[in-house]
């Protein structure tokens, strides 16, 4: 008998205050490599519901999933016949099939041993056991209220929302379980729960649109829902506050994004003109935000809304949107719309990367095409990281985690750096001697491009860097790097 923890324990003991720690994820099998890149709990759930197609269920599957269910009074048996069916089509794409299965063939199913093997699968350590059983117990009625426990704590977890929401859905007072999980859960979860919740009372809409599309993945997801289900039209009718319309703006921006999933596109062409018309009109009225300006850049940025074009650049060049663009400067935000309208923006936002570098460092794109600006941009990421502690051997670590932010942030302005040849020589050989291949594969990409540019080799590029290409060379473990080696002919 194992000693592992189930899931269920797992996030149990992970609960503080009725939510999941911001740290938690759910145990991996594969824990060999702690820097492999992972998907975040229920991402590959909530790919396969918006980006993939229903996979075929062969005859062979099907007779996979009725073996499972003869040896329901077997419990280990059964899963792992399961099992062999996951390996081909992950539970979120064969809900309906078992489910069908299971009401098909409820005459000679004894329910009592379905339903039991349903309870020993979410007490399971396994991932998809836990989503097999919650798909069961789903089909049955109303649970008693120590298994509805067991749901709504496993619903915590974004691996296992969407199926705790499926259980909703059958409850008496369903939507309002749903609509307080969604309030608990901040990545995948809200989405999924976003997306099945009704808007039955206004603390809901209010809720929406406040919190509907803050999600941890892409806002953009939720963002229709959001509009749909809040009323958004309607709304821009009404009389609302200034925190109503820059919520709305909010919205009204990741629609205009559509990057996943559609958005603005959605609706009809009379909508969204009468829409957009309300908005500029409530806009007018009411205190300008940086999200409010920014929906106006979009919108007159875009051809299908031509017409709205100089309404819409009358607003962004008033007094109150300039003032808002200016001080949000200060806080190195807002450097679209200040070249939109003009304003000078370079001296602000490099004065905030010296004062706030961990939030500014992100703008330095916007200050190195300027030779003015370029060396000291430079000169500050030297004296805002910690260089001299970030020296070590290499190592295969890919730095893709918080703990790596520094590492991050060097490997950032070494990309952009691309752009001009030697300068930031001795952060790119700094960036060769660290211990995380990003910063390497940046650095080595950087120089490769400026002896492109110098049409040299490395050598008579630099011969600091030279030495340390030719060190790390010598010392370098990680096999994406060393193919680049050859690649550059280094």
């Amino acid at each position: 008998m194992s000693n592992k923890k189930s899931l269920l324990e797992a996030i149990t003991d992970n609960i503080k205050g009725g939510v999941l720690l911001d740290t938690f994820s759910l145990p991996k099998e594969d824990n060999s490599d702690p820097n492999k890149i992972r998907f975040a709990d229920g991402a590959m759930d909530g790919i396969g519901i918006y980006h993939m197609g229903q996979p075929e269920i062969t005859d062979e599957l099907m007779q996979t999933v009725a073996d499972a269910f003869k040896y329901v009074g077997d419990t280990p048996k059964a899963m792992k016949r399961m099992s062999d069916f996951f390996v081909k089509i992950p539970p979120i794409s064969g809900i309906d099939t078992i489910q069908r299965f299971i009401i098909d063939n409820s005459q000679s199913l004894d329910a009592q041993k379905v339903y039991m093997f349903a309870v020993d699968c979410v007490y399971s350590t396994d991932v998809n056991m836990v989503k097999l059983g919650l798909m069961i117990i789903e089909i049955f009625n109303e649970p008693d209220e120590q298994i509805k426990r067991i749901i709504r704590t496993l619903g915590l977890s974004d691996e296992f929302t969407i199926f705790s929401v499926f259980n909703m859905l059958g409850w008496e007072n369903g939507n309002q379980e749903i609509f307080e999980l969604a309030q608990k859960v901040h990545g995948w979860g809200r989405i999924h729960t976003v997306a099945r919740i009704e808007p039955e009372t206004q603390e809901i809409k209010d809720w929406l649109l406040r919190e509907g599309i803050a999600n941890d993945v892409v806002p953009d997801y939720s963002a229709l829902d959001v509009y749909e289900k809040v009323g958004i039209d309607k709304l821009l009718k009404e009389e609302i506050s200034d925190s109503q319309l820059d919520q709305i703006a909010n919205v009204l921006l990741s629609m205009f994004d559509e990057g996943p999933v559609r958005g603005i596109s959605a609706l009809s062409e009379e909508e969204a003109t009468d829409m957009l018309d309300d908005f500029i009109s409530q806009a007018e009225v009411h205190s300008a935000t940086l999200d409010i300006c920014d929906l106006m850049l979009t919108i007159s940025e875009d051809e299908r809304f031509s017409a709205f074009t100089d309404k819409y650049s009358e607003y962004l060049n008033s007094t109150k949107c300039k003032t808002l663009i200016e001080n949000e400067l200060d806080k190195g935000k807002g450097i679209r719309l200040a070249k939109a309208v003009g304003i000078p923006y370079k001296e602000n936002i490099f004065r905030h990367l010296k004062t706030d570098f961990n939030s500014g460092y992100g703008n330095c794109g916007a200050l190195l095409d300027d030779d003015a600006y370029r060396e000291k941009v430079v000169d500050v990421f030297k004296t805002s990281l910690p260089l001299t502690t970030m020296i070590g051997e290499p190592t295969t670590a890919g730095g893709y985690f918080d703990k790596y932010a520094d590492y991050n942030k060097l490997a950032y302005i070494i990309q952009l750096l691309k752009e001009y040849p030697l300068c930031g020589t001795d952060l790119v050989a700094m960036a060769l001697r660290t211990p995380i291949v990003q910063c390497r594969i940046q650095a080595l990409n950087t120089i490769a491009e400026w002896c492109k540019v110098r049409e040299c080799r490395v050598k008579e590029l630099s011969d600091e860097l030279y030495q340390a290409v030719e060190y790390l060379k010598q010392a370098e473990i990680d096999d994406k790097v060393k193919e680049l080696f050859t690649k550059y002919n280094f």
